[in-house]
C-alpha cells in the first residue's frame, strides 16, 4: 500500500532565504544595467551644456603621431584616436574650441580601441558607459578613404528633439561588479529588516511565521503549527 506524504511540518522563518538573495540579484542586474544609459546620457547632457571658448584646441594638432584624447565623467569614458592621416586629411576643417571637461592626453588606450586602430582606422570614437565601473561600451570608427562610418554596438535613440546614443556591447568584469555593489547591500538591508522583524514578534509573543498571537500555555501556533519552541 502505498503511503501518502502529510503537509510538511513548518519551519522558523530565516532571516536570509533563497528568495531574497535571488530577488537581490535580479534587482542588482536591473540597476547595473540601468547605470550604462544613464551614465551615457548624463555625459552628453553635461557636454552639450557647456559653452565652448573659441581660439583653444582640446586635440593636440601634431604632424606625426597619433593622438589619442579621453574625456571622463562619473558615469562614462569617451576616447577619441586619431591618427596623423586624419590630421592631414582634416586639419583645415578643424573648428577650433575648446570645451571644459576633464581632457587627458594619455597613451593607454583600451586594448579594443588599439585592435580597431591596427585594422587600418584613422579615426575611432570609443564610449563605455556604468557605474562605478564600466559595464558596457561601442566602438565608432572609420578611415580617411571611407566616410561611412561603421558603429557596432552603439543603440541610438530620438528624444527631447536630440539624437541619444547608448553603448550596448557588454563588458563582463565591469557588469558583474556593479551587480554586486548594488546586490550586496541590498541583501544585507533586506536581511537585517527580516531579522528585526523576527525579533520583534518574538518579544511581543507572536507566531514567527505568521505573527498569530500566542498565549500562555499554546505549544504551537493555531494557525500555521509552527511550535513554540521554535518561536523562542
Amino acid at each position: 500500500m502505498r503511503r501518502t506524504r502529510g503537509p510538511k511540518p513548518p519551519r522558523r522563518p530565516r532571516v536570509c532565504t533563497p528568495r531574497l538573495v535571488l530577488v537581490s540579484i535580479l534587482v542588482g542586474v536591473v540597476l547595473a544595467v540601468a547605470t550604462v544609459p544613464a551614465g551615457a546620457i548624463q555625459a552628453q547632457r553635461s557636454l552639450m551644456s557647456v559653452r565652448p571658448i573659441p581660439h583653444r584646441q582640446p586635440f593636440t594638432e601634431r604632424s606625426s603621431g597619433d593622438t589619442y584624447v579621453r574625456l571622463r565623467w562619473p558615469g562614462a569614458t569617451w576616447w577619441f584616436a586619431r591618427t596623423p592621416e586624419w590630421w592631414n586629411a582634416n586639419m583645415h576643417a578643424v573648428t577650433p574650441r575648446f570645451v571644459r571637461v576633464p581632457l587627458v592626453e594619455s597613451e593607454a588606450l583600451p586594448a579594443r580601441v588599439r585592435a580597431v586602430v591596427a585594422r587600418g582606422n584613422d579615426e575611432v570614437f570609443d564610449v563605455s558607459a556604468g557605474w562605478p565601473w564600466r559595464a558596457a561600451y561601442f566602438v565608432r570608427h572609420q578611415s580617411v578613404w571611407d566616410h561611412t562610418a561603421t558603429h557596432p554596438g552603439q543603440l541610438t535613440f530620438r528624444a527631447s528633439g536630440r539624437e541619444w546614443f547608448v553603448p550596448c556591447l557588454p563588458l563582463w568584469l565591469g557588469l558583474l561588479g556593479n551587480t554586486l555593489v548594488f546586490t550586496l547591500p541590498l541583501a544585507v538591508l533586506w536581511s537585517l529588516s527580516r531579522w528585526h522583524r523576527l525579533r520583534r514578534r518574538a518579544r511581543r509573543g507572536l507566531c514567527l511565521a505568521c505573527a498569530y498571537e500566542l498565549g500562555e500555555g499554546i505549544g504551537a501556533c493555531p494557525e500555521c503549527g509552527l511550535a513554540r519552541a521554535a518561536s523562542r
